[in-house]
Parts: C-alpha cells; structure tokens; sequence
C-alpha cells in the first residue's frame, strides 16, 4: 500500500518472481476484504500484523468431540493419541503442520487444483474429494489448520473455477468450466448437475 498526493494505492495481489501481477481471465472473480483503520497514532509493524491477524485468521472455537457426537455432519469419530491413535499419527506425521505448500504449488490462478502427476495438462476431479476431506479432517481432528486449507480452497472455486462472466458462452455463467487453458469463453461446463439455474431460466 502506498500514500501519495492525497492517495492511496493497494496492491490485491501480492507480486512474487514467479508472477509480477495477475491478469484475470473474462469469467473469473476475486473477493478482496481491505481493512481501513483510523487510529489516533502510528502503528508500529508488529502493531499493524498483530491487528491484521485478528481479522484474517479470527479465532475459532471449534471442538472436535462436539461436532462428532452432534450427528450434524453425519457419522463421525475424534481421533487423537488414545482414540483411533493410528489414524492420527498417520494424519501428524503427513501433513504435520498442515502447511499451505503441502496442498498447493501451482501458482495463483491454478492453485489448489489437481493436475494427474504424468500430465500437467489433465486435470482430476479434487473439487469433491478436496473439500469434503479437508472438512471432515476439522471435524475429527478439531485443529483450525484444517478450517484454513478448507476456506481457501472453497474461496478459490468460487471465485475462479466457477464462470461469473462470459460475453460468447453466457449458459456457462454459473457453472464450474472444464477448461482450465485460457477462459470462461472456452470448454464447457465440468458437471451439469452443478449448474446454477436463473430465475430466468
């Protein structure tokens, strides 16, 4: 962010070596939360982190044994060191800190889709398997960790593998697209039965 002559400039995305800025292709989407505060003195760096990280990641009072025995989201078991310990140090030992870069490395436009390892052009179907993994590991396991991967990558398909626009394929808008080369105005709906129908329709 920078203030000049009465202005302020944002910057949404954040350049890396790799992708100086993002283009966005005719279709895809993305939700920004900017966050202005007013404050009756300067901040100091960890002042202004400390505040961004209450609103970015807010805390969540999540309790794994509940939601189980809720029934809510179907049948589910906690597991830890005494309960399924097998599970769950197979579940530790992966995926550890639940890190980001263990689920996604493709880059801004790709990321936390799922390409077949032999082929980078052909992609799989992890929208399912993703989320509801994703969700039910919160659910069992109770770590936020799990929350996070689970909110971005709903984020991203919302925003990016859905069509929100399309000026030559306008019966794609609303679907998830197969075509994953260039745009929305290319390929044609991944699954009908996901399509969102207008009230016009």
């Amino acid at each position: 962010m920078q203030f000049n002559n009465g202005k302020i400039s944002i910057s949404l995305f954040e350049s890396s070596e790799q992708q100086a800025f993002y283009q966005p292709n005719e279709g895809e989407a993305k939700r920004h939360e900017i966050w202005l505060g007013l404050w009756s003195k300067s901040l100091t760096k960890e002042e202004m982190s400390e505040y961004a990280r209450m609103f970015s990641r807010p805390i969540r009072l999540s309790n794994a044994e509940y939601f189980c025995k809720s029934g809510g989201f179907g049948y589910a078991e906690v597991h830890n060191e005494k309960q399924f310990a097998d599970l769950d140090e197979f579940m530790r030992s992966t995926y550890g800190d639940i890190d980001e870069g263990r689920f996604y490395q493709l880059g801004m436009r790709n990321w936390g889709d799922q390409p077949y390892q032999k082929d980078k052009n052909s992609w799989c179907n992890g929208y399912y398997d993703r989320q509801q993994g994703l969700a039910g590991e919160y659910i069992m396991a109770g770590d936020p960790g799990w929350f996070d991967r689970l909110e971005a990558t709903v984020r991203h398909i919302i925003d990016i593998d859905i069509c929100h626009a399309s000026s030559k394929r306008p019966e794609l808008i609303g679907a998830i697209y197969d075509c994953y080369a260039t745009d929305h105005n290319k390929g044609n709906a991944w699954d009908m039965m996901q399509r969102i129908v207008s009230a016009q329709d």
